[in-house]
């Protein structure tokens, strides 16, 4: 979340747009933190910040969770999004890889079935 526009503005100098027409810009004005929220795909999906490593932590207790439940399949959404960085399309990036592969493989690991 951003108190101001000015790193929102240097994201969106860079990174396309993804639904131009229904959901134009990246970032949504959140009225109750007064803050602006990364919303690539649409205002009512925020973004995870990933260099944030809570965040990571969260996402593997909430798959892990699932995977005790008995689900065999998850799938990721926008996986190419996962990692954002200043001056780059945001799209694709190797921090993006490394984490979709850390989470594979906690996942081979504590639920090999999944």
């Amino acid at each position: 979340m951003y108190n101001d526009r000015s790193i929102p503005d240097q994201l969106d100098a860079t990174m396309p747009e993804i639904f131009p027409e229904s959901a134009p810009g990246s970032f949504t004005w959140n009225k109750e933190s007064r803050k602006w929220v990364m919303t690539v795909f649409h205002n009512y999906q925020w973004d995870l910040n990933y260099t944030n490593p809570s965040v990571l932590v969260d996402m593997l207790d909430n798959i892990l969770f699932y995977a005790n439940l008995g689900v065999d399949i998850l799938r990721i959404d926008a996986p190419a999004f996962i990692w954002k960085q200043l001056g780059t399309t945001c799209q694709n990036l190797p921090e993006a890889h490394t984490i979709l592969r850390l989470i594979h493989e906690c996942v081979e690991v504590a639920a090999p079935g999944m």
